[in-house]
Protein backbone atom coordinates (compact mmCIF):
# COMPACT_ATOMS: atom_id res chain seq x y z
CA UNK A 1 0.00 0.00 0.00
CA UNK A 2 1.24 3.41 -0.99
CA UNK A 3 2.55 5.09 1.69
CA UNK A 4 0.89 8.51 1.41
CA UNK A 5 -2.43 6.45 1.67
CA UNK A 6 -1.95 6.44 5.21
CA UNK A 7 -2.80 9.68 5.75
CA UNK A 8 -6.28 8.81 5.18
CA UNK A 9 -8.42 8.77 8.42
CA UNK A 10 -8.34 4.51 9.54
CA UNK A 11 -11.33 5.37 12.02
CA UNK A 12 -13.76 7.10 9.14
CA UNK A 13 -17.03 5.34 9.63
CA UNK A 14 -19.34 6.06 6.31
CA UNK A 15 -22.86 6.07 6.40
CA UNK A 16 -24.16 3.39 4.51
CA UNK A 17 -27.16 5.39 2.49
CA UNK A 18 -24.03 7.46 0.60
CA UNK A 19 -21.25 5.11 0.95
CA UNK A 20 -19.89 6.29 -2.90
CA UNK A 21 -20.69 10.14 -2.59
CA UNK A 22 -18.80 9.73 0.86
CA UNK A 23 -16.24 8.16 -0.27
CA UNK A 24 -15.75 10.55 -3.29
CA UNK A 25 -15.63 13.50 -0.83
CA UNK A 26 -13.01 11.56 1.01
CA UNK A 27 -10.72 10.73 -1.49
CA UNK A 28 -11.28 14.17 -3.71
CA UNK A 29 -10.60 16.39 -0.09
CA UNK A 30 -7.10 14.18 0.45
CA UNK A 31 -6.19 14.36 -3.37
CA UNK A 32 -6.35 18.31 -3.14
CA UNK A 33 -5.33 18.84 -0.05
CA UNK A 34 -2.10 16.78 -1.15
CA UNK A 35 -2.38 14.38 1.85
CA UNK A 36 -2.67 11.81 -0.86
CA UNK A 37 0.41 12.65 -3.34
CA UNK A 38 0.26 12.83 -7.06
CA UNK A 39 1.32 9.89 -8.51
CA UNK A 40 0.11 7.49 -5.88
CA UNK A 41 -1.08 4.22 -7.00
CA UNK A 42 -5.24 4.04 -6.02
CA UNK A 43 -5.35 0.53 -4.89
CA UNK A 44 -9.32 -0.36 -5.01
CA UNK A 45 -8.78 -3.22 -2.33
CA UNK A 46 -6.28 -0.77 -0.38
CA UNK A 47 -9.21 1.94 -0.19
CA UNK A 48 -12.22 -0.40 0.60
CA UNK A 49 -10.20 -1.73 3.73
CA UNK A 50 -9.23 1.92 4.89
CA UNK A 51 -12.53 3.54 4.84
CA UNK A 52 -14.46 0.15 6.21
CA UNK A 53 -16.38 -0.02 3.17
CA UNK A 54 -17.26 -3.14 0.06
CA UNK A 55 -15.46 -2.76 -2.97
CA UNK A 56 -18.72 -1.79 -5.02
CA UNK A 57 -19.09 1.92 -3.51
CA UNK A 58 -14.88 2.32 -3.90
CA UNK A 59 -15.12 1.49 -7.55
CA UNK A 60 -17.71 3.69 -7.87
CA UNK A 61 -16.39 6.46 -6.24
CA UNK A 62 -12.90 5.83 -8.42
CA UNK A 63 -14.87 5.83 -11.35
CA UNK A 64 -16.67 9.53 -9.99
CA UNK A 65 -12.71 11.15 -9.19
CA UNK A 66 -11.91 10.12 -13.07
CA UNK A 67 -14.72 11.96 -14.16
CA UNK A 68 -13.81 14.59 -12.15
CA UNK A 69 -10.18 14.65 -13.46
CA UNK A 70 -8.24 13.75 -10.65
CA UNK A 71 -8.05 10.21 -10.81
CA UNK A 72 -6.14 8.66 -14.22
CA UNK A 73 -7.18 4.89 -15.46
CA UNK A 74 -4.02 4.00 -16.99
CA UNK A 75 -3.72 -0.20 -18.19
CA UNK A 76 -6.27 -1.18 -15.29
CA UNK A 77 -3.76 0.98 -12.81
CA UNK A 78 -5.88 3.84 -11.17
CA UNK A 79 -3.03 6.58 -9.94
CA UNK A 80 -3.77 10.09 -8.79
CA UNK A 81 -2.87 12.55 -11.21
CA UNK A 82 0.35 14.76 -11.63
CA UNK A 83 -0.37 17.27 -14.00
CA UNK A 84 2.57 18.61 -15.73
CA UNK A 85 2.76 22.66 -15.85
CA UNK A 86 2.32 22.88 -19.50
CA UNK A 87 -1.05 20.24 -18.97
CA UNK A 88 -2.20 23.03 -16.04
CA UNK A 89 -1.44 26.04 -17.95
CA UNK A 90 -3.59 25.01 -21.40
CA UNK A 91 -6.83 24.54 -18.45
CA UNK A 92 -5.99 27.56 -16.73
CA UNK A 93 -6.66 29.36 -20.04
CA UNK A 94 -9.71 27.53 -20.79
CA UNK A 95 -10.92 27.59 -17.41
CA UNK A 96 -10.41 31.59 -17.72
CA UNK A 97 -13.28 31.72 -20.16
CA UNK A 98 -15.53 29.59 -18.36
CA UNK A 99 -15.08 30.99 -15.08
CA UNK A 100 -15.62 34.36 -16.71
CA UNK A 101 -19.42 33.10 -17.53
CA UNK A 102 -20.21 31.99 -13.92
CA UNK A 103 -19.28 35.03 -12.28
CA UNK A 104 -21.99 36.88 -14.53
CA UNK A 105 -24.48 34.12 -14.12
CA UNK A 106 -23.61 33.92 -10.17
CA UNK A 107 -24.68 37.69 -10.03
CA UNK A 108 -27.53 37.25 -11.53
CA UNK A 109 -28.80 34.63 -9.27
CA UNK A 110 -27.45 36.43 -6.05
CA UNK A 111 -29.94 36.51 -3.28
CA UNK A 112 -28.98 36.80 0.65
CA UNK A 113 -28.28 33.06 1.32
CA UNK A 114 -25.93 32.87 -1.48
CA UNK A 115 -24.48 36.21 -0.34
CA UNK A 116 -23.71 34.79 3.03
CA UNK A 117 -22.64 31.59 1.62
CA UNK A 118 -19.81 33.49 -0.49
CA UNK A 119 -18.65 35.73 2.04
CA UNK A 120 -18.30 32.98 4.93
CA UNK A 121 -16.44 31.37 2.34
CA UNK A 122 -14.19 34.27 1.89
CA UNK A 123 -13.67 34.52 5.91
CA UNK A 124 -11.94 31.23 5.86
CA UNK A 125 -9.78 32.06 3.16
CA UNK A 126 -8.81 35.33 5.12
CA UNK A 127 -8.31 33.11 8.48
CA UNK A 128 -6.42 30.72 6.33
CA UNK A 129 -3.89 33.60 5.86
CA UNK A 130 -3.37 35.13 9.38
CA UNK A 131 -2.69 31.00 10.17
CA UNK A 132 -0.66 30.72 7.10
CA UNK A 133 -2.13 27.47 6.63
CA UNK A 134 -1.43 26.88 2.47
CA UNK A 135 -3.82 23.81 2.46
CA UNK A 136 -6.41 25.54 4.12
CA UNK A 137 -6.38 28.30 2.17
CA UNK A 138 -6.11 26.70 -1.41
CA UNK A 139 -9.18 24.09 0.13
CA UNK A 140 -11.42 27.58 0.76
CA UNK A 141 -10.16 28.59 -2.80
CA UNK A 142 -11.65 25.94 -4.33
CA UNK A 143 -14.23 25.88 -2.07
CA UNK A 144 -15.64 29.78 -2.86
CA UNK A 145 -15.09 29.05 -6.53
CA UNK A 146 -17.42 25.84 -6.32
CA UNK A 147 -19.88 27.93 -4.60
CA UNK A 148 -19.72 30.64 -7.63
CA UNK A 149 -20.37 27.78 -10.05
CA UNK A 150 -23.07 26.74 -8.60
CA UNK A 151 -24.94 29.58 -8.44
CA UNK A 152 -24.34 30.20 -11.69
CA UNK A 153 -27.34 27.81 -12.11
CA UNK A 154 -25.88 26.27 -15.08
CA UNK A 155 -25.06 22.53 -14.29
CA UNK A 156 -23.16 21.90 -17.18
CA UNK A 157 -20.90 24.80 -16.29
CA UNK A 158 -20.72 23.62 -13.07
CA UNK A 159 -19.62 19.91 -13.72
CA UNK A 160 -16.92 20.96 -16.37
CA UNK A 161 -15.64 23.72 -14.28
CA UNK A 162 -15.22 21.06 -11.17
CA UNK A 163 -14.02 18.76 -13.77
CA UNK A 164 -10.84 21.31 -14.40
CA UNK A 165 -10.07 22.39 -11.12
CA UNK A 166 -9.15 19.83 -9.37
CA UNK A 167 -5.77 18.99 -11.04
CA UNK A 168 -5.00 22.77 -11.04
CA UNK A 169 -5.69 22.69 -7.29
CA UNK A 170 -3.56 19.79 -7.08
CA UNK A 171 -0.61 21.28 -8.97
CA UNK A 172 -0.90 24.59 -6.83
CA UNK A 173 -0.84 22.82 -3.30
CA UNK A 174 2.44 20.22 -4.67
CA UNK A 175 4.44 23.24 -6.14
CA UNK A 176 4.09 23.05 -9.68
CA UNK A 177 2.40 26.46 -9.45
CA UNK A 178 3.55 28.50 -6.24
CA UNK A 179 3.73 32.14 -7.79
CA UNK A 180 1.19 33.60 -5.75
CA UNK A 181 0.83 36.33 -3.05
CA UNK A 182 -1.58 35.16 -0.49
CA UNK A 183 -2.93 39.18 0.59
CA UNK A 184 -3.18 39.66 -3.07
CA UNK A 185 -5.11 36.88 -4.13
CA UNK A 186 -7.56 37.00 -1.16
CA UNK A 187 -8.21 41.29 -1.94
CA UNK A 188 -8.54 39.84 -5.33
CA UNK A 189 -11.38 37.48 -4.30
CA UNK A 190 -13.03 39.52 -2.12
CA UNK A 191 -13.89 41.89 -4.77
CA UNK A 192 -14.78 39.26 -6.78
CA UNK A 193 -17.21 38.54 -4.07
CA UNK A 194 -18.35 42.18 -3.64
CA UNK A 195 -18.79 42.57 -7.28
CA UNK A 196 -21.50 39.22 -7.57
CA UNK A 197 -23.02 39.92 -4.67
CA UNK A 198 -24.21 43.64 -5.89
CA UNK A 199 -25.52 41.94 -8.46
CA UNK A 200 -22.94 43.72 -10.96
CA UNK A 201 -22.79 41.36 -14.03
CA UNK A 202 -20.31 43.10 -15.98
CA UNK A 203 -18.05 43.85 -13.49
CA UNK A 204 -17.91 40.23 -12.29
CA UNK A 205 -17.16 38.78 -15.45
CA UNK A 206 -14.68 40.69 -15.88
CA UNK A 207 -13.08 40.51 -12.51
CA UNK A 208 -12.87 36.60 -12.83
CA UNK A 209 -11.33 36.76 -16.23
CA UNK A 210 -8.57 38.95 -15.16
CA UNK A 211 -7.89 36.93 -11.67
CA UNK A 212 -7.56 33.90 -13.87
CA UNK A 213 -5.45 35.73 -16.12
CA UNK A 214 -2.92 37.47 -13.20
CA UNK A 215 -2.89 33.71 -11.71
CA UNK A 216 -1.69 32.18 -14.82
CA UNK A 217 0.40 35.03 -15.79
CA UNK A 218 2.18 35.08 -12.23
CA UNK A 219 2.59 31.17 -12.34
CA UNK A 220 4.55 31.94 -15.81
CA UNK A 221 6.95 34.30 -14.27
CA UNK A 222 7.48 32.21 -11.43
CA UNK A 223 8.11 28.92 -13.34
CA UNK A 224 10.30 31.06 -15.77
CA UNK A 225 12.40 32.40 -12.57
CA UNK A 226 12.70 28.67 -11.56
CA UNK A 227 14.52 28.06 -14.66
Amino acid sequence: MANSLRNLPTNTSLQRSSLKDQAVSTLRQHIISGEISPGTQLVERDIAEILNISRGPTREALIELENQGLVINERNRRHVINPSEPEVIAMFEVRSLLEKRAAERAAENTNLANQRALRAKLNIMEEAVLAQDRTAFVLADLELHQLIWHQSGNAYLDSVLNTMSGPIFVAIVNGTFQGFDWDETVELHRNLVDSINSGDVELAGRLANSNMEDALSRNRIYSAKQK
